[in-house]
This record gives structure tokens, sequence and C-alpha cells, in this order.
């Protein structure tokens, strides 16, 4: 699943990039990666005497903070939303090269929430109903949206 979420926040920058042009760099794909994914193989790390909720945290995406530390699966619809990816391109926007990893991390929560919704819709709160699939889903939409909007035309074409 982690991998779809990579994979899929890739698609949403080529998808961007091919109708909208712009330069691709290192900090867009390090918050899609970072925001997707996380470093999801260091979940699966065990070291003797070693407390795991610092490898939950670096193992998780954005959307998967909010129960990281508890390992719970469930997602908080706090972190599971377009609120932190937006918050990250508001701090970042008039920095020349964090704002394309703000941007990068909107495409990878887009992706996140959009797999989300697909295979596994459980939200803290609002269960794994219609009702959770139509927040992620609106989320992730939601955080497309914004990563398109926060392309100044000077950056296109």
């Amino acid at each position: 699943m982690k991998l779809a979420m990579v994979i899929g926040g890739y698609l949403l920058a080529w998808f961007l990039r091919a109708y909208f042009p712009f330069r691709w760099n290192g900090f867009l794909a390090t918050g899609v990666v970072m925001s997707s994914s996380g470093l999801f193989f260091l979940r699966g790390l065990y070291i003797f005497d070693l407390p795991q909720w610092p490898f939950r945290i670096a193992g998780s995406s954005i959307a998967e903070l909010g129960t990281a530390i508890q390992g719970s699966s469930a997602l908080n619809p706090l972190f599971a939303s377009v609120f932190i990816p937006a918050g990250l391109l508001v701090l970042f926007m008039g920095h020349k090269n964090l704002k394309w990893w703000a941007i990068g991390s909107l495409l990878g929560v887009s992706a996140c929430l959009a797999v989300s919704a697909i295979a596994d819709p459980e939200l803290m709160w609002l269960g794994k109903g219609i009702v959770a699939r139509g927040f992620l889903g609106l989320n992730a939409l939601l955080c497309f949206a914004l990563a398109r909007l926060s392309l100044q035309p000077s950056e296109i074409g």
C-alpha cells in the first residue's frame, strides 16, 4: 500500500507537469516521498531495548502522524486532511526551494489519502464507511487542487 502511495504521488506530479510544465527538483521529490509514505521501511525495524515510537513516526506519512505513536492503523481526521500540507504551503510559499517541498507534500498527501480512501478508509471518530471514504476523497482532491493553484503563472510554461 505504501508503494502505491509513492507511485500515486509521482503520477500526480507527472500529471501536473504534463499539463502545467514546471521544473522538477529534489525538493519536490522529497516532499512527495516523505508525505506520501514516509520512511516506511523503518516501521518494521526493531532494535532491542529501544522504544518503537521514533521508528513509527519516521515511517509514517503526514496523514498517519496523528496515530503513529499509539501504533493504530486508523487515521486521525485532523492529520488526514488538507490542513497540514496547506499550512506548510502557507509557511514556505515565499521561500525559493521549500515552496517546492510544500507542493510535493500536497501531492504526496493527496496520493496517500486517495489510496487510503480506496484500500482502507478507517478514520478515528468516522469509522470505515462511506463518510470516511468521502472525507478522504474530498481532502485528496483539495490537496491536488491546492498544489495546482500554488503554481504561479511565471513557473508554468
